[in-house]
């Protein structure tokens, strides 16, 4: 059986704030002591409420004094049960024995009935009292087992006396028996009931010795009818206790509905977080494959940039290139009137042309037409073909030379 530790908790708790106070005596005006008090204080509390742990020592205490009564009603059975013995066991009367007994059996009802109005005060307290669940356990598992206790030692006293009971009865048929009296069992029972069996048996009895065998077994009547009284007390106990074990069965009922609940939601409460790790999981694919994708598209856009640029560059420069080599061409002809005619408009206008103009150009220096042929074109002495007279470029030549060779003229 698990150890209460809760005395001993509630104990240390007290010694914790009476430190606490002692050391927060001894700093007054410090500010820095006052925080450091404060925060004792808040250590000393950790476990219930001041209010709380207030009543619960209040609580405890009730317990134990009941605890100390269960003890001393498990004494007063184990008293009962030895006085049974020796009044079985010895002949005669013993009147100074059953008094005992009676007053042994009178303090177990009272403390008993005692204990049982004392676990219904508590019960209706509990239920009507607002506190805290830590608090609500405590109290509800010491009063159930103090009600288990008490209902435990209530049975075992239920059952020596039905023992006893029997056992006097079976006394008495024996003395008669013994005495000659040949009575039935079932008249024996009705005589003792009725309270009539001593006056038959006296009447019937005129020895002397039979007469102490009769003070005997009237002795034992005695005790048969205290007791049919004590089972009778005892039975109104139990039917309260019976109504209080079915009060708790309930709130048993209740509890286990709550736990199955309880459980039906923590199932619910897992398969959520399961799904939100699977989920989580997925999140996380898919912001790495997002993260993986914005990088390859990054690059591709940084090499598309890379080569529209270099290709930019590559346009720029074979323009130039081509440029140049013309301008080249144009200066180095191989006839002087049409180096001289060709170069100077190159140098002109050359550097004003863009790629197609370059172009056509290109075709009309370095095409299927001689140097000479060329001049003659240029110079007007003959007709132009009409892939050259076609050309824009051709025609703008045509017409810079002839207005070169006119010039010098004037």
């Amino acid at each position: 059986m698990v150890k209460d530790r809760l005395i001993e908790f509630q104990r240390l708790s007290g010694m914790n704030r009476n430190i606490a106070n002692k050391f927060s005596s001894s700093l007054v005006g410090n500010r820095r002591s006052a925080e450091s008090s404060e925060r004792f204080g808040n250590e000393s509390t950790a476990f219930l409420p001041l209010k709380t742990c207030d009543e619960m020592e209040g609580f405890l205490s009730e317990v134990e004094q009941i605890r100390r009564n269960l003890d001393e009603l498990g004494g007063c059975l184990r008293k009962m049960d030895e006085m049974h013995s020796k009044i079985l066991t010895s002949p005669g009367v013993h009147p100074k024995i059953t008094e005992e007994l009676n007053a042994n059996v009178q303090r177990f009802l009272c403390l008993s009935r005692s204990i049982s109005d004392t676990l219904k005060r508590m019960k209706g307290t509990n239920a009507k009292t607002k506190i805290s669940g830590a608090s609500f356990r405590i109290r509800n598992n010491h009063e159930m087992t103090l009600r288990r206790a008490l209902q435990n030692l209530v049975g075992q006293f239920h059952a020596e006396q039905t023992q006893y009971k029997e056992r006097c009865r079976a006394k008495i048929n024996s003395y008669l028996k013994i005495s000659g009296l040949q009575m039935p069992e079932d008249e024996v029972d009705q005589a003792i009931e009725n309270g009539k069996l001593f006056n038959t048996v006296g009447i019937m009895m005129a020895e002397r010795d039979k007469k102490l065998l009769f003070e005997d077994v009237k002795s034992r009547h005695d005790d048969i009818v205290q007791l049919e009284k004590t089972i009778g007390e005892l039975h109104e106990m139990f039917q309260d206790l019976a109504m209080i074990v079915e009060s708790q069965g309930e709130m048993v009922d209740h509890i286990e509905r709550n736990v199955e609940t309880a459980h039906e939601h923590a199932d619910c409460a897992l398969k959520t977080v399961k799904a939100a790790e699977v989920a989580k999981k997925r999140n996380m694919k898919l912001k790495i494959m997002l993260a993986i994708c914005i990088v390859i598209g990054i690059i591709i856009l940084f090499f598309m940039g890379t080569t529209v640029f270099f290709r930019a560059d590559d346009v720029t420069e074979s323009v130039e290139v081509l440029r140049a080599r013309l301008l080249y061409q144009s200066r180095k002809r191989g006839i002087r009137e049409n180096d001289i005619l060709i170069g100077g408009f190159a140098d002109q206008h050359l550097a004003q042309m863009g790629k197609q103009e370059l172009e056509q150009y290109d075709r009309i220096i370095n095409g299927q037409h001689n140097e000479w042929d060329l001049f003659h074109y240029l110079s007007g002495a003959k007709e132009a073909p009409s892939d050259l007279s076609n050309n824009t470029i051709f025609r703008h030549m045509k017409h810079s030379m002839m207005k070169q060779t006119i010039e010098p003229k004037h």
